[in-house]
């Protein structure tokens, strides 16, 4: 028996609490953000486009700043600031 949620199960839990689980799990692990979610997807089987709008806007800053800072995103300057 597999202890993964399904996106059902994942879609009834409050935002706040799934973006805590994946701010966590990205300090546990040491990945950035968007690498924590990507997996997080890939271990549950969801599609990352399903997975987003259950997020909450903290972590959606948090996801902007590491496109930056990781420069997935051309064009942009690091804000010196790390939220975490």
């Amino acid at each position: 028996m597999t202890n993964i949620e399904s996106l059902e199960e994942i879609e009834m839990r409050n935002s706040e609490d799934l973006s805590i689980e994946l701010i966590k799990s990205s300090i546990h692990s040491g990945l950035n953000i968007i690498d924590t979610i990507v997996s997080y997807c890939e271990d549950h089987d969801i599609p990352i486009e399903e997975l987003i709008p259950l997020l909450d806007q903290n972590i959606i800053e948090r996801i902007k700043v590491c496109g930056i800072e990781e420069k997935y995103v051309v064009g942009k300057k690091p804000n010196l600031r790390k939220l975490f």
